[in-house]
Formats: C-alpha cells, structure tokens, sequence
C-alpha cells in the first residue's frame, strides 16, 4: 500500500477493504438509509440500486424500515453499531477491519452482529480487534494476542465435530506477522 498511488489507494479503499469503527463515524444529521447506502453512492450505484442492497441486508440486522427513516443523531448506541456495521457490508469487501463491533451492543445484538461477521468470513477477510474474549473464541478461527504492539500468543482455533479446539502457540513477535497473514488469505 505505501507504493499506491493516490488514485490506487482510491480504489482500494472503496473496493477492497472496508472498516466498521469504534465510534461509527455516521453522518448524524443523515438518515439511516443515507448512511448504510454512502459506500454504494460513491462507488457509482444508482440510488435505487443503492437501496435495494440495504433493504436486503436489514433483515440480518434485526433493522426495521422505520429505523432507516430516522436521522442518526437520533439513534440508540446500540442502532448506530448495527447501521455502522451494515455500511460496512454493503458492498461486500474482500477485507472487513472491525475495531471493537460490538462495544456498544447489548448480548442479543452482539451476538446478531457475530454471526453476520461469521458469515461474511466465508467470503472476506475478518479481522476484528476485540476485548470480549468470550465471544472471539465462540467465532474466531484464529485469535492473535499482541502486548504493546507485539504477537505474544497465537491461537489456531479447529472446528472439530462441532466443537472448537484451541491449538495454542506461544509466539515471539516479528514485526512483519501481517504480511504474512495478508498473503496467506490472498
């Protein structure tokens, strides 16, 4: 990335890679609808386009069409974490950086939340930074613990008979471990 261009970095912000952030960074003064359908609009989709995609994708998120009526400054935490996480789906990224998804979700939703990023690892890269070990356990195939920016452990998690198996692996850092993760899922 630090070889691209301006216009290939462009491209690969819109196209490849997609992040869910901690603190939604919605348009507060924009509608629901407005905010999941952003990514569409910018990347060149009809509006009518645009809202197709998010109207197949609410049912997922427990999301009503009345919800996507309201402007987000008036949305629960709770909402604005499943429309910032929605916006992120929309175009189906190869890459999905999530920064704590489901902080502000109560149990029900935080699950809701899990098991669409579950899904979406069938056919993106996940990579999600978490506090909740409990439910990165319950969903992650792998789980890569870091101290001050260092890998200090690094667990391959096996779905065995329906059960997961840790396969813990004592690391010492090497400050290119994400090259190798990117290539290996490329």
């Amino acid at each position: 990335l630090a070889k691209y261009k301006e216009k290939e970095l462009v491209n690969y912000r819109k196209n490849i890679v997609s992040y869910i952030f901690q603190h939604y960074h919605l348009l507060e003064n924009q509608t629901a609808l407005y905010n999941i359908m952003l990514p569409c609009l910018l990347k060149g989709d009809s509006y009518l386009t645009a809202k197709r995609k998010v109207l197949s994708l609410i049912n997922d998120f427990s999301i009503s069409e009345d919800l996507l009526k309201k402007k987000c400054s008036l949305l629960s935490g709770g909402e604005k974490e499943r429309i910032a996480i929605m916006r992120a789906f929309i175009n189906e990224p190869h890459i999905l950086l999530a920064d704590e998804p489901t902080g502000a979700l109560d149990k029900d939703n935080s699950l809701l939340v899990m098991e669409s990023l579950k899904k979406a690892s069938k056919r993106s890269l996940v990579i999600m930074v978490t506090h909740n070990e409990q439910l990165a356990r319950e969903y992650s195939d792998r789980i890569i613990h870091m101290k001050d920016g260092r890998v200090v452990k690094d667990e391959k998690i096996k779905l065995i008979n329906g059960k997961h198996h840790h396969i813990d692996k004592e690391r010492k850092s090497n400050p290119n471990w994400y090259s190798k993760i990117i290539a290996r899922n490329f």
